[in-house]
């Protein structure tokens, strides 16, 4: 959820969300969709992160879906869940 800007997921409340404090991360695909399934976010740069905007406008009060896909140095992980943004 954003807050004035800032995104909550699983407790954590941040400016924005990402893979950045994951440590080594290569091959990278980070993805985050609408619930219209509206792709609203892409990187493949670990240090670049979402921060609740789509086209340079600040998206409503509304659940995303995020897709994570990354080599770690524990080997190959997918992880997927939901992002809420609350303005």
């Amino acid at each position: 959820m954003i807050v004035d800007r800032r995104i909550h997921h699983q407790n954590i409340i941040d400016d924005c969300f990402g893979v950045r404090h994951w440590g080594s991360v290569t091959d990278l695909k980070f993805s985050i969709f609408s619930r219209w399934g509206e792709l609203v976010f892409s990187t493949s740069n670990p240090q670049i992160c979402w921060d609740g905007r789509y086209k340079s406008r600040e998206l409503g009060s509304e659940v995303f879906v995020y897709v994570i896909t990354a080599n770690t140095i524990c080997g190959p992980i997918t992880r997927k869940g939901t992002v809420t943004v609350i303005r």
